[in-house]
């Protein structure tokens, strides 16, 4: 499964062939163990190599030092089990590889037209969501349980850029009734005050825009290119061709550029609650 860890490996790979100006031909005569079709995989994200590979193709490229060590951290991390590839029973697998590339981000940017984002929600905004498409009590608490736990990349100590763009009718929306809602808008309330994260809220009166053709989020990375995600009921969808990352990035800035203040975000945001605990 790819991620953005081994998307960064791999590209660092090549960078450093290219680099060094062997072709890779040139390399696999180095590597009596690797054959060009398989560093060729490895360049292009196809096929992981382990450590011990990753560690020989550095002593052929002649690399070392703090490149070397570099290179070797993001080969050991990239091999690594996560918690959502191993315990997560009923992730759907699209979803389970967007869980990967979201703990990999700097920085994420959702746009909610009827929800709010998963990263946002408190357990029982999330246990009203999810039941609408899961009958199986065990896979509907494991996937809570899941979705909860995404939750980390917002506060742990090295935490992302994190903004969403709500759609005023989603504070409006009383999932899970009046007061499962007043504390889905109180959490909003506490997490927009962090730092790393702003909350912006496009009013009801907005005329037509491109955001209405559905909700999405885009994670950026240090290294490699943006990804874009459309999540559904019970799947993923994610979307790397350019020109389909580069339309919605532009909708985002537009979203952004239309939407209220995160000052007066907030106020719309605690009006609504106290209308929801009233």
């Amino acid at each position: 499964m790819s991620t953005a860890r081994s998307r960064g490996l791999s590209a660092e790979i090549r960078r450093l062939r290219q680099a060094t100006g062997m072709t890779m031909g040139d390399l696999a005569d180095r590597l009596p163990d690797l054959s060009r079709s398989t560093i060729n995989r490895m360049e292009l994200g196809q096929r992981i190599p382990t450590p011990e590979e990753t560690s020989a193709l550095l002593v052929a490229l002649e690399i070392g030092g703090e490149e070397a060590a570099h290179v070797l951290a993001l080969s050991r991390r990239a091999t690594e089990s996560r918690w959502w590839e191993v315990g997560a029973p009923g992730l759907p697998r699209q979803l389970k590889s967007w869980i990967g590339f979201e703990q990999d981000a700097s920085a994420i940017t959702d746009w909610s037209l009827d929800v709010v984002p998963g990263l946002l929600q408190t357990a029982a905004y999330a246990h009203a969501i999810i039941r609408l498409a899961c009958s199986d009590p065990d896979e509907l608490e494991s996937r809570v349980a899941a979705r909860l736990a995404r939750q980390a990349i917002l506060t742990r100590d090295t935490s992302i850029e994190y903004t969403a763009i709500l759609d005023e009718s989603v504070l409006r929306r009383s999932v899970g009734g009046r007061a499962v809602m007043a504390e889905q808008l109180r959490q909003l309330q506490r997490l927009g005050d962090r730092e790393n994260i702003t909350i912006h809220v496009t009013p009801l009166e907005s005329r037509e825009h491109l955001g209405l053709s559905g909700s999405y989020a885009v994670a950026h990375f240090d290294t490699g290119e943006p990804l874009v995600q459309i999540e559904h009921q019970r799947s993923a969808v994610i979307l790397d061709d350019e020109d389909d990352v580069r339309q919605h990035v532009s909708s985002i800035s537009t979203l952004v550029e239309m939407a209220m203040t995160s000052a007066d975000s907030a106020a719309i945001i605690e009006h609504t609650a106290v209308e929801m605990e009233g």
